[in-house]
This record gives structure tokens, sequence and C-alpha cells, in this order.
């Protein structure tokens, strides 16, 4: 095949490509859904969200779990990873966030957004995906980083102050979030409480702050098997965490290495501890463990 024949034959190639294009779109109904047109005079980000955010902060609050002013500075923050044009249509990274702190706050279906925010179904998916994605990426090296030794001795000494818990890092415990049961997933969410769930597994400081999390285990699982595979679990096996080094507790010479505090559904380790085992232990047996372990804590 020659130059010519070469070109004439990727010349009607292109046209019929044209053609079945032009043909797909002849078949459509219109480009854009009339109402998703009047997204910015009727949708709920302009007629509902911007007006609590401006003239009714109690409700904005109930909205979208967060005030007015929070909602700026997180906003400040993810515009850069949710600024993005198209030529189809244009959605602001506020009204990308608020729609998805709605979902969110509340939950719902990826209709009811739709239609709420008059945006495209699989808009509206793409867009809380890519939301939550730069939420994550953007805050967690902000506010879940890994702390340093001695942040780790300024949680213990609040856990001293405010619970008389002294040499405790963190309190650590898992949460079943419900959802919706995958397809071909059997059992695997599938939890105790007979319904189907992810785990959250995460640890908080003494004022409830977490210090780590992770999210997305099989609900059928055990908190002590998740918090073995996690990060988190294998850094502290591994011995890889800047953990303080053992010291002795308040007010004696007994000498006690740092640790995490968790239910009975964790196991005994060196930086975990757990509650006294055995569930037939009354009420009178166990204030006399109590006074005996505070005995030997002052001695």
């Amino acid at each position: 095949m020659d130059f010519d024949e070469q070109f004439l034959f990727l010349s009607f190639l292109f046209l019929e490509c044209v053609f079945l294009y032009l043909m797909t779109q002849e078949n459509r109904r219109w480009w854009v859904r009339p109402i998703f047109r009047e997204r910015n005079e009727k949708g709920a980000f302009r007629n509902i969200f911007t007006h609590m955010k401006t003239k009714d902060p109690e409700m904005f609050f109930k909205y979208t779990r967060m005030l007015p002013d929070q909602f700026d500075s997180i906003l400040c923050l993810l515009k850069p990873k949710l600024l993005k044009h198209s030529r189809r249509e244009y959605l602001s990274p506020a009204l990308k966030l608020a729609m998805t702190l709605k979902f969110l706050a509340h939950g719902g279906s990826f209709q009811s957004l739709s239609w709420e925010f008059r945006v495209g179904h699989s808009t509206v998916s793409k867009v809380i995906f890519e939301t939550c994605t730069a939420i994550w990426d953007t805050m967690q090296p902000i506010y879940l980083k890994s702390p340093t030794e001695q942040e780790w001795i300024n949680i213990s000494h609040q856990f001293s102050n405010r619970w008389n818990f002294p040499h405790t890092l963190g309190a650590i415990d898992g949460k079943h979030v419900h959802i919706q049961c995958p397809l071909n997933s059997g059992s695997l969410y599938y939890n105790y409480k007979n319904h189907f769930s992810i785990i959250l597994l995460a640890c908080c400081d003494a004022d409830y702050k977490f210090i780590w999390a992770d999210i997305g285990a099989y609900g059928s699982e055990h908190d002590a098997s998740v918090f073995r595979r996690s990060q988190m679990g294998k850094q502290l096996d591994e011995g890889s965490v800047q953990l303080p080094k053992v010291d002795q507790l308040p007010s004696s010479n007994v000498e006690m290495p740092y640790f995490f505090v968790g239910d009975e559904a964790f196991p005994l380790k060196p930086y975990l501890m757990r509650p006294y085992p055995g569930r037939q232990l009354t009420e009178q047996k166990f204030q006399l463990q109590i006074i005996t372990s505070k005995t030997c804590h002052r001695k």
C-alpha cells in the first residue's frame, strides 16, 4: 500500500469515526438536563447552604457538623486539589465540599444529592470520592501525623492529670460503620451485631482527639486481628514507633513502660493494657482489686 492509499484509508476511517460520534450525539435528548441547568439559581448550594452559612450558623452546624469559619478554613486547605475546569460543567470547590459534608454528615443516596444540588448522578459519585481523597491527602499529614516522643509524653501527662491514669499514651477501640452489603461479598462484612459494616479502629488522646485511625476492615473481623494487621499495630510490634522510654511512675520508684489501653478484645502486650479478665468478677472483688492496685502503685 503506497502513501496515497494509506492517506485515503486513514481519511475514510477518520470520517467514519466522526459520523458515528455525531450519530450518538443525535440520539441524546440533551447535553445537560434542564433541571441541572438551573443549579446556580435553584440548587441547594445557593438556596439552602449559602443562606444557612451567612444567616443561620446553628442550622449550618446541624447540616455540616461544623461552624462556618471551620468550613472556610477547610475549604482554603482543599481548594488547590478541588479546583478543576471542565468544558461541560464547572463545580466550585465550595459546592464540592458542601455536597460531600452533607453526605458524610447525614448519609442518603447519590441520587438524592443529585436532585438536591442539581448535579448529575455520576458527577456526585466522582465529586464525593475526589473530595474525600483530597481531605485525607491534605489533612492527614497535618492532624493525624505520628507524634514525636515528646508529644507522646505530653499525651501521657494529659491522661494522668485528667483521668488519674499515668503512662497512658492513648485509648484504642473499634467502631462498626453501617454499610450496604457489597455485591458478591458473602459474609465478609456481616458482623456480630447482625448487620453489614466496615470497621473504624482508632486511638484517641485524653481529650477524645484522634491520634491514629485505620478504616475499612471487614465487619466480620475481630478488633484484635484488625489492630494486629494495621500499620500502627505492625509498627508497635516492630518497635519502630518513637514511644517514650521506660520511666518511673509519678511519686514512685517503680519503673513502668508507657502503654495504650483497650478493652478485653485486645491482647495484653508490653505496650497495651486491657481490663481484668473474667466476666464473673463481682463489684466487691473488682473494687478490692482496684484498691490493691492503688496500694501497690503508692508503694
